[in-house]
């Protein structure tokens, strides 16, 4: 299945203000994130930076799941990659 989001890598624009963090792909806006606090700054900013790794996260479990024999995941690894995969693209 081919993905239907914004090929990465995306990016975090803080901008002037704590209320929102935009997220960026290449050349275009993906989203904004609202954190809906202005108490937990370092917690939303967290929070931002884990959306825009989104893609990276992606490749690098599917890159674990196809990699082959050299990998040898342990299996209760790989149900957890499949199942993280399974959870971004369906």
């Amino acid at each position: 299945m081919e993905a239907k989001f914004t090929p990465g890598p995306w990016d975090v624009d803080y901008g002037p203000h704590a209320s929102r963090f935009n997220i960026f792909g290449p050349g275009r806006h993906v989203g904004t994130f609202y954190p809906g606090s202005f108490k937990r700054g370092e917690e939303n900013e967290a929070n931002a930076r884990l959306i825009a790794a989104a893609p990276d996260l992606l490749e690098a479990l599917e890159s674990a799941v196809d990699c082959g024999p050299f990998c040898d995941l342990p299996d209760d690894i790989q149900e957890k990659v499949i199942a993280a995969i399974t959870k971004a693209t369906s």
